[in-house]
């Protein structure tokens, strides 16, 4: 069932210090001003995009930005276990920001040492959040994930890669489906939802974890060159962080490109099931919200035909979709809508 939280125009967020509808007007500023910065492989901002939820597409854009800024970046020379401590102290007051935000009316201010850019951001989404009626659940997890890979940088196994992805990517289609009016972006108490919802979180699911594992595969060289992370499951490949770095001036070497191959091969298979179990997505949405899932979903797509054309050798170089293809995507999705075409499952 779809539903269509109310908007009050009398609701506003506020703190023991005052009205934030003016802070309100400066939050959109600033998630606008990063969004417009980013650098995704799609355009996330397109006319699939309704333009009352423009505002809110952004804060969630933001959010994720900013998260992943916090885990990623280094300062110079920083050593990586510095590197790691920071980043974890960095997320948890981000988080405590989260909470700060999404109470509405606190005593107090926002925490200690926060950023104006990430208080700005979480006010944002905080008015998302309560607009929209959706819950922080999924941007908690989110969090959880990203606190992860400060403390886990190698997976044994392809089932320990599908948890990791259960925090952090497949919330993020959840809350994408709780803008256009499904669900609340909730990650728990699947069971007590309607079979039609169970499906259509499932196939969001399998299309999220087959966007995050995409992002894998085209990264593996940046992955451990930049942040010391191998996300090749290293018992069921056999290649672990210590071979990959040997292999990596070894790039002429036909054995070594033949069997980093192989076991990239048998991955991009699996990841092509994860995006074939979401086809069924757009029969389960809106049409305008089924071109944007299928647009998501052939994105990704789009990834593992390049790493195949390319010869499974990302430990060498990174793959990049042609700009011909991210617009071709776009223009038939837009087209599509425009024309009153349902997404197709079957492409």
């Amino acid at each position: 069932m779809r539903t269509d939280a109310p908007f009050s125009q009398g609701e506003s967020l506020k703190t023991g210090t005052g009205d934030l509808v003016g802070g309100l007007a400066g939050a959109r500023r600033e998630v606008r001003r990063i969004l417009q910065g980013g650098k995704e492989n799609f355009t996330i901002m397109s006319r699939l995009v309704p333009a009352n939820l423009r505002e809110d597409y952004a804060a969630v854009y933001a959010f994720c930005r900013v998260s992943d800024d916090l885990a990623d970046d280094r300062l110079a020379d920083e050593a990586a276990d510095a590197g790691c401590v920071r980043a974890l102290g960095e997320l948890r007051r981000f988080r405590a920001g989260l909470g700060w935000a999404c109470a509405g009316v606190v005593a107090g201010a926002a925490p200690e040492g926060l950023p104006e850019s990430q208080r700005l951001v979480l006010i944002a989404l905080a008015d998302t959040l309560r607009r929209r009626g959706m819950v922080s659940e999924g941007f908690e997890r989110l969090l959880d994930a990203f606190e992860q890979d400060q403390r886990v940088t190698r997976y044994a196994h392809w089932h320990e890669l599908l948890a990791y992805c259960q925090g952090s990517a497949n919330p993020v289609g959840r809350i994408v489906l709780a803008l256009h009016g499904y669900g609340d972006a909730g990650m728990t108490g699947d069971e007590q939802r309607t079979p039609e919802e169970r499906s259509r979180l499932a196939a969001s699911d399998a299309i999220c974890t087959g966007l995050q594992l995409a992002n894998f595969w085209q990264d593996v060289r940046r992955d451990l060159l930049e942040r010391d992370r191998v996300y090749l499951p290293s018992q069921d490949t056999g290649l672990g962080s210590e071979e990959l770095r040997s292999w990596l001036s070894r790039g002429d070497d036909p054995t070594v490109r033949r069997r980093f191959a192989d076991e990239l091969r048998m991955l991009v298979r699996q990841t092509w099931a994860c995006f074939d179990a979401g086809r069924i997505l757009p029969e389960l949405v809106d049409q305008r919200t089924g071109w944007a899932t299928w647009l998501y979903r052939r994105a990704g797509q789009a990834v593992l035909v390049q790493i195949e054309q390319q010869g499974f050798a990302t430990l060498w170089e990174r793959v990049r979709v042609p700009t011909s293809t991210r617009v071709g995507l776009l223009a038939r999705a837009i087209g599509g809508n425009v024309l009153g075409r349902g997404a197709p499952t079957d492409a």
